[in-house]
């Protein structure tokens, strides 16, 4: 790892036949991470170390990669974060936890995006829907957003109820709607006023016949 972080004008870690190797992959896992992207253009140095480390087989990977989450560098932590997520090996995931509450917003955002990489993230990700950052809050409602289960559903719901009016969450809600009605109607039965008008217009977007249905329902119960 030591070698990963030698001053700018010291030899290149990476040769050029291991770069030219690797390049594609390196770039594809850039190109993939539109968070990444909003936080932070990466240096040449930057994109170097996040390829060595995404590319590194087993447990030295690991290593390398907790090892330069916490260097005092922020190109080499963000890049350190993104390769965890590549990753997602339960072995990282405090590397990740500890970068969701880093002072440096740019750090959370990137960490925002790769623990979204793993199965069970939706309490994380409800989380830093609450951050101060504006970027990490719409970052994570997005994430959310992309999950249908009845956990991710939950914790939307969760976030409604505590922002009726966020027009961010009623959008993440309405993704995937149909799958969200059980979940919705639910949470329908003891909301206040401010609430069951937010969730009728998350019914209100779906398409389906299911859908129409749920609201001609939700709109009878409430009358």
């Amino acid at each position: 790892m030591a070698a990963l972080l030698r001053p700018r004008g010291g030899p290149h870690p990476v040769g050029p036949t291991r770069t030219g190797t690797l390049g594609g992959r390196a770039r594809d896992l850039v190109a993939r991470s539109s968070v990444w992207a909003a936080a932070h253009r990466p240096s040449p140095r930057t994109t170097a170390v996040l390829l060595v480390l995404a590319a590194l087989p087993g447990d030295a990977a690991q290593r390398a990669l907790a090892e330069a989450a916490a260097s005092t560098d922020p190109d080499v932590q963000r890049a350190a974060v993104v390769g965890a997520g590549e990753r997602a090996a339960p072995a990282l995931r405090p590397v990740l936890l500890t970068a969701l509450v880093s002072p440096d917003p740019s750090i959370r955002l990137v960490a925002v995006s790769s623990i979204a990489r793993f199965d069970d993230a939706e309490t994380e990700l409800g989380a830093a829907s609450a951050d101060s950052d504006p970027a990490v809050r719409s970052a994570a409602v997005g994430l959310l957003a992309n999950r249908t289960g009845s956990v991710a559903s939950r914790v939307l719901l969760g976030l409604l109820l505590r922002e009726p009016d966020s027009t961010a969450v009623i959008a993440a809600l309405a993704q995937d709607v149909d799958s969200r009605i059980p979940s919705i109607l639910a949470q329908l039965d003891t909301a206040d006023e401010r609430l069951a008008r937010a969730l009728l217009a998350v019914l209100s977007r779906s398409p389906s016949h299911q859908g129409r249905a749920a609201l001609d329902a939700a709109f009878a119960s409430r009358n």
